[in-house]
């Protein structure tokens, strides 16, 4: 990958020289698809050193790969001992294993709701391995791509949830005096049961590090003092800080506060403090937008000095904002409302009868298919959501993956509706925190009603 990489993220900057005037040499992220699965076929990936059934340890039975970077390659396995599914991550023939033993430890000293957890690390025919918890979910990067091609974008409330979640994560890597160093969207997974995970511990740092003869880390969410090889000893907190207000800036404005991708030109860019986000959005509550204004000022001195602090700030804004829409949401006093999502016009009549039988004097919403789903949701947040599992582009559990991705459906009950669900289809479904299910046969109607008068009767109290 070259210099001028131009890719979403910029590529990510390894083994630099301290001088901003350095060559710059690329390489393939090391992504963090070990834990990761957007859609439930296993990714392929390149060579697994061990065969799919052999016992690891005599724990852990191999599986599909998942996935794979510049560092090491990730399979999934079944924990025979514990009956649970987990990710091993393995290095790459010729990378040390040391990196992979760091980034275990690192792992394991920080245990938080929004970090992966680490299980266990060991040898197994000469080869070290890390195994780790294995979640599902879709990445930062991938749902507002989805959403900016739909001409949508995430709300200010959405993206103060999602700024709250990590800034709570690397509070909890700072106290364990570790810095993250690679914060951006493709390491940030929006995962079941409103978990917001910050992956990949691959380019960490301890805290005492003094750091003044590398720099890692991926361009466009870089801090500049990162870049220009000016890290002072202590302050690796206030680069994390940094690329979290760049994560932020983008989610909300749909660009960075410096545009350029090459080391080069991200210097010369921020010699002066970024335009404010004010200017490229009019609707976003000033007190957030000083505090990203602030996140992303070149000077270190300038931005919020500790992650807690910082988390303080975002829960403060994030009530008052609450509150507003809290209010113009019961002045609406909209009815209770069902969305049904079906890509067969037989059977979207079949369940739009059943639910006007069972609560007649519901609103009744339908989808053709998962995105359009997906943006009426975004539009009308619905009490009930009546869901075709198996359906073209995106399926059913793709759309709760979206759905559960922010925090946009904590109110709202989510139905499976199928007519050949697979076992593994529905403990997939549990994974994801959904827990009703309804088959297409003859007793649908039967099922629908207890599940949404009750619903409907709730709505009213």
């Amino acid at each position: 990958m070259s210099e001028n990489d131009n890719s979403p993220e910029g590529g990510e900057a390894r083994g630099l020289r301290s001088s901003s005037s350095a060559s710059v040499t690329f390489e393939v992220p090391v992504h963090p698809a070990a834990i990761v699965s957007e859609s439930p076929p296993p990714a392929a990936v390149g060579h697994i050193p061990f065969e799919i059934g052999e016992l690891i340890s005599g724990v852990y039975e191999v599986g599909e790969g998942l996935g794979e970077g510049g560092m090491g390659v990730v399979f999934e396995a079944h924990d025979r001992w514990l009956n649970r599914r987990v990710a091993i991550k393995v290095s790459h023939p010729g990378v040390s294993a040391k990196y992979l033993r760091f980034e275990a430890q690192a792992m394991a000293a920080v245990q938080h709701r929004s970090t992966v957890a680490a299980y266990a690390f060991g040898n197994h025919r000469g080869i070290d391995f890390l195994v780790m918890e294995r979640l599902y979910g879709v990445t930062l990067r991938a749902h507002s791509a989805r959403l900016q091609a739909s001409g949508q974008r995430l709300t200010q409330l959405e993206v103060l949830t999602i700024m709250t979640d990590v800034c709570d994560a690397l509070a909890a890597m700072h106290r364990a005096q570790i810095a993250h160093r690679d914060v951006k969207p493709s390491n940030i997974l929006l995962a079941p049961n409103d978990r917001v995970v910050v992956m990949d511990f691959g380019l960490f740092v301890k805290e005492s590090y003094e750091g003044a003869d590398s720099v890692a880390g991926s361009p466009p969410y870089m801090a500049p003092e990162v870049i220009a090889g000016q890290q002072r000893k202590g302050e690796w907190h206030l680069a994390d800080l940094y690329s979290l207000g760049v994560v932020a800036f983008e989610l909300l404005s749909g660009r960075r506060p410096y545009m350029g991708h090459d080391l080069r030109t991200l210097v010369d860019q921020q010699s002066s403090p970024a335009e404010s986000l004010a200017k490229h959005r009019h609707d976003v509550h000033p007190k957030l937008v000083q505090l990203i204004d602030e996140l992303v000022n070149p000077a270190p001195e300038r931005r919020s000095q500790s992650a807690e602090l910082l988390l303080l700030q975002l829960r403060m804004v994030r009530s008052e904002i609450s509150r507003e829409v809290s209010v113009a949401t019961d002045a609406e006093r909209r009815p209770f409302t069902v969305l049904i999502v079906d890509d067969d016009p037989v059977m979207l009549a079949v369940l739009l009868a059943s639910v006007q039988e069972c609560v007649p004097a519901a609103r009744v919403l339908t989808a053709a298919d998962g995105a359009q789903a997906v943006e009426l949701v975004r539009r009308s947040l619905p009490d009930v959501l009546l869901l075709d599992l198996h359906m073209p582009t995106m399926n059913g559990i793709q759309v709760c993956m979206h759905l559960r991705a922010t925090h946009l459906t904590e109110r709202t009950t989510i139905v499976s509706v199928s007519g050949r669900a697979q076992l593994g289809e529905l403990l997939l479904l549990q994974q994801l925190g959904i827990v009703h299910f309804v088959g297409k046969d003859a007793a649908l109607r039967e099922r629908l009603s207890t599940i949404l008068v009750p619903l409907e009767r709730a709505s009213r109290i």
